[in-house]
């Protein structure tokens, strides 16, 4: 039986980052089974899931300081449970899109919204551009959510709806195709 170890790394961003990662994950016969990585700024920044037989995953955990040092990466690990038992409460999947003039506070508001009616981010994804005429600064937010499934698509909506005119920002959600 497989075990799993999250682990996130970030440092300056430079080619063959992720080739040093993987290799390094794979010389302790380990597996990557799923992972995001980003430049942000000037830094590259990942986040993965590893698997492999526990002995193996303890080798790659306990030798993490080795690679830290050798990519001059931040790396940070926990244990971590099998992707599939993690889920307690039936949900439905749904995506949220946000779009508008950037400013200060949307992610929180959405998401303390969100939190408020026991709903899940599972991911998010968000950016800021310029508008190509004006200049202005444009938000945009992709959510992947887990919404229980006693809760009504109509409230949901409602107050995503208030919530987006208080920000004076365009907030959809709909459902999404489970993956």
């Amino acid at each position: 039986m497989n075990t799993h170890l999250v682990i996130s790394a970030i440092g300056q961003d430079r080619p063959g980052i992720v080739d040093e990662v993987s290799a390094f994950i794979l010389g302790h016969q380990c597996n990557v089974e799923d992972s995001r990585m980003a430049v942000l700024g000037g830094d590259f920044a990942l986040i993965m899931l590893v698997s492999g037989p526990e002995n193996d995953v303890k080798k790659l955990a306990d030798h993490l300081p080795e690679l830290e040092d050798k990519s001059a990466l931040t790396i940070v690990s926990r244990s971590s449970g099998s992707p599939s038992a993690t889920r307690a409460l039936p949900a439905v999947p749904y995506n949220l899109k946000a779009v508008g003039m950037d400013h200060t506070g949307i992610v929180h508001n959405i998401a303390h919204l969100l939190a408020g009616m026991n709903i899940n981010v599972e991911a998010a994804e968000t950016s800021s551009s310029h508008a190509p005429e004006s200049g202005v600064p444009i938000f945009s937010m992709h959510m992947k959510l887990a919404v229980p499934a006693n809760l009504h698509a109509e409230s949901i909506h409602s107050e995503l709806a208030k919530l987006g005119q208080e920000l004076n920002v365009d907030i959809t959600i709909e459902p999404s195709s489970p993956s």
